[in-house]
């Protein structure tokens, strides 16, 4: 059973993200970049580890998913390092470097600071508030482009 709602495209980047409405908003934002969305995914709010990582282990194990971007739109009450342990874990069960595997990391929710120690941990590119959705976006397509990214 996948762990929230997701459907698949035929992409190479594989998207773990939120914000209702505003989760159409960023899979648009990826293709306005250039991306190809493997999925079109919603995570819900405040998720469990074992939630965020089954729908990361999911995303990732689809034909052709090269890397993963977790993203939400909107400031929310989602705690960040909740994300950020699942999707850390779904890439270690699946034998992937998560440095690797997840492109971009753009949550603003609850506990940011503790989950982006978790990130830096691992040595994910992560991104605050500050940074919009659509530079999210455009850093996540240029990583799976071989791009280097500006930050």
């Amino acid at each position: 059973m996948i762990q929230g709602k997701d459907v698949g495209f035929h992409g190479d980047l594989g998207l773990v993200i939120g914000a209702g409405g505003g989760s159409l908003t960023l899979t648009d934002a990826v293709r306005s970049h250039g991306g190809k969305p493997a999925n079109y995914s919603e995570i819900g709010g405040n998720p469990s580890v074992a939630k965020a990582c089954g729908l990361a282990k999911a995303v990732l194990e689809k034909d052709g998913v090269e890397k993963l971007a977790v993203m939400m739109s909107i400031v929310s009450n989602t705690r960040v390092d909740i994300v950020a342990r699942g999707v850390i874990k779904a890439c270690l069960e699946l034998g992937k470097d998560p440095r690797e595997t997840i492109a971009i990391f753009r949550i603003p929710g609850a506990w940011e600071e503790e989950g982006f120690k978790i990130l830096r941990r691992y040595g994910i590119e992560y991104c605050d508030r500050s940074v919009s959705m659509h530079e999210a976006a455009r850093r996540a397509v240029a990583s799976v482009q071989g791009e280097e990214v500006a930050l």
